[in-house]
């Protein structure tokens, strides 16, 4: 089985509502979000990896990097096949071309985000990071540089909009 990295940094994929604004709030770490999916441990052997609770909007130039530090020593181990680094969706296509620059590895690095937090029924990061973990699983997607995995597609970096 491959054993896949994946890095939380926070976003909606990790947020609750505030009690009391209702606003989308980071607030779950890695284990947590992991815990409400089921049949993503059947996937691969998984290494969460936690960054903080951030919401993409107000992440910086140094988080930005320091997280690319973090998927790069994660990619660098002979025992992790792929890493995923799961954020929020406001800066997703900038941060994924950062990571496709700053990431040097032929592992798949796959960055992924959900637009529902999972208080709401109809939460795609279930889906989306299920997506992502077989994607960084995938041998056949070596090379590629960062891909980003969202609502069953899976585009390069460049490509993300």
């Amino acid at each position: 089985m491959a054993r896949v990295a994946i890095v939380f940094t926070g976003g909606t994929i990790a947020s609750l509502p505030d009690a009391a604004t209702g606003a989308a709030m980071p607030t779950l770490d890695g284990e947590a979000i992991l815990a409400r999916i089921p049949g993503i441990a059947d996937l691969a052997d998984l290494e969460p990896i936690d960054r903080g609770l951030v919401s993409a909007s107000h992440m910086s130039f140094t988080q930005i990097v320091e997280s690319a530090g973090v998927l790069q020593a994660a990619l660098d181990r002979d025992d992790v096949d792929g890493a995923v680094l799961a954020q929020g969706t406001d800066s997703i296509e900038e941060t994924a071309f950062a990571y496709d620059l700053l990431v040097r590895s032929d592992k798949p690095v796959v960055v992924v985000g959900a637009m529902r937090t999972s208080a709401d029924p109809a939460w795609d990061g279930p889906r989306n990071l299920r997506d992502a973990v077989r994607v960084a699983s995938a041998p056949s997607l070596a090379g590629q540089g960062a891909l980003v995995v969202m609502g069953g597609l899976i585009l390069p970096a460049d490509d993300a909009v």
